[in-house]
């Protein structure tokens, strides 16, 4: 059985790199040696709260919160815009690739 990857000692490494490099110190990463699914391995130095600190699991999915009339709170307009710019970034994509098949198909009967 093969251990698996653990993002949080990925952000553990990153974050200790980071707190050696602040201090002066002038520290090479010898994890980038190694591709990145050897480097991030589970070898057992996670503990309970480095899961806690660098986990991208926060244990819950909470709804959005809403106000007594039934809107929602805070910035949902930017999630909607974040969204949005995919979906039209996507279709302008296939677009693109739909006219420049008709060019080449155009240009290969004539």
């Amino acid at each position: 059985m093969s251990r698996p990857f653990r993002s949080t000692l990925w952000f553990k490494k990153g974050h200790e790199l980071e707190a050696r490099t602040a201090e002066g110190e002038e520290v090479l990463p010898t994890s980038n040696l190694r591709p990145i699914e050897d480097a991030y391995l589970d070898d057992g130095s996670v503990t309970r709260e480095d899961h806690q600190a660098y986990s991208l699991q926060t244990g819950s999915t909470q709804p959005i919160e809403r106000d007594p009339a039934g809107k929602p709170v805070g910035d949902v307009d930017l999630l909607v815009r974040d969204l949005v710019s995919g979906r039209r970034a996507f279709s302008t994509a296939i677009i693109a690739a739909f006219v420049v098949a008709i060019v080449v198909s155009t240009l290969a009967i004539v």
